[in-house]
């Protein structure tokens, strides 16, 4: 039985989806119907064919010469999803010699019918060298209002496969999508003269409405203190809220992030500490890839230096910055730090303080 589940981890939520499959025909088992549209002439063959183990599960190979389309109806102001399993073929060749291209891909195009309007396209490159199954692909797209497009043209083609040797495909199919795509890359609360700034970092939002800022005393039990419209930029923007009245101690803060269609996802806890009793840092995750967040918490206004040492000893990063009184949150690039395990220092001016905490560099 062939099967296509959605899973989407985002912010600490799992968001999953399942809506009707748009596509005719999608895993292949009618031959090439619904899939020859155009100059397509689509290949339909059984796995082993291409060197999987069925022979009775039919599959298409995009190469040089076949290529597979098929258009939908769609609707405007709608998130869709296309997905699909892929794989490179194995085996392909006269006299037992693999033709295959060693990094071949496909191009996936969603195609405006009346407008030719390119709505996404996304390049897919497969290297393995024996069948291991195939990489499932998710490709979420919005389909503007306003457009005069009644109908997509979803369109797979090879991307370079110069020959008859190419990429084994089955399970292609799209639907209305309920997730809620905006995505938070930074979110950061810092004390100040009795209030609290929040700020927050997106990279994408998708359809994003508005987000919703929610306060608590004991991290647990949240109440919403306030409300901010979203730009809704496909590239992302910068967000700022100010807590005129968070009361003494440490107050946690987090986010509702609610889209057009009331689709919503909770963001992370931050907290901030506006009495702080002694200077502290701790840093977030632990585990990181391109960005370290650290928190710095301080019973007065200071300078203080930041470093990032390797496990050596060796200084990578040397910084003076100033730090108000409370609890402070800033971030590092650590996208050109090789892997490895690192130490984050911060030392007072007097060095009367000195503490260290370590974090991993995948």
């Amino acid at each position: 039985m062939k099967k296509s589940f959605l899973l989407v981890f985002a912010l600490g939520i799992i968001i999953t989806a399942r809506s009707q499959n748009l596509l005719q025909n999608s895993d292949f088992t009618q031959g090439f119907a619904f899939w020859n549209e155009g100059f397509c002439d689509p290949e339909i063959f059984t796995e082993d064919a291409y060197g999987g183990p069925s022979g009775t599960n039919l599959v298409t190979e995009i190469d040089f010469s076949s290529c597979i389309k098929q258009s939908v109806n769609v609707t405007g102001g709608t998130i869709y999803s296309l997905e699909l399993d892929a794989t490179r073929r194995t085996t392909c060749g006269n006299g037992g010699v693999d033709e295959t291209p060693s990094n071949p891909g496909i191009k996936v195009s969603i195609i405006g019918v009346t407008s030719g309007t390119v709505y996404s396209t996304v390049i897919y490159n497969y290297s393995n060298t024996t069948w291991t199954g195939y990489t499932h692909q998710t490709q979420p797209f919005l389909f503007p209002t306003g457009t005069t497009d009644a109908q997509v043209r979803v369109e797979i083609v090879q991307d370079g496969n110069p020959y008859n040797c190419g990429i084994v495909l089955d399970n292609v199919t799209m639907a209305a999508s309920g997730i809620l795509a905006v995505n938070v890359v930074s979110f950061n609360a810092s004390a100040k003269n009795n209030t609290v700034d929040l700020n927050w970092v997106t990279n994408s939002e998708i359809n994003n409405d508005y987000f919703e800022v929610y306060r608590s005393k004991n991290g647990v039990s949240f109440t919403q203190i306030g409300k901010v419209n979203a730009t809704g930029l496909a590239t992302g923007s910068a967000y700022t809220f100010n807590d005129a009245q968070p009361g003494t101690g440490v107050t946690y803060y987090r986010l509702k992030l609610v889209d057009k269609a009331a689709n919503f996802k909770l963001s992370g806890v931050v907290k901030a500490n506006l009495n702080a009793k002694s200077l502290d840092i701790a840093v977030y995750p632990t585990i990181v890839t391109s960005v370290l967040n650290y928190v710095v918490e301080s019973p007065k206004s200071e300078k203080l230096r930041v470093m990032v040492s390797d496990i050596s000893g060796k200084r990578i990063v040397s910084t003076v910055e100033s730090f108000t009184s409370g609890t402070t949150q800033r971030s590092i690039n650590t996208s050109t730090l090789a892997s490895g395990v690192y130490l984050l220092t911060i030392i007072d001016e007097s060095n009367t303080f000195k503490k260290s905490v370590t974090f991993k560099k995948n």
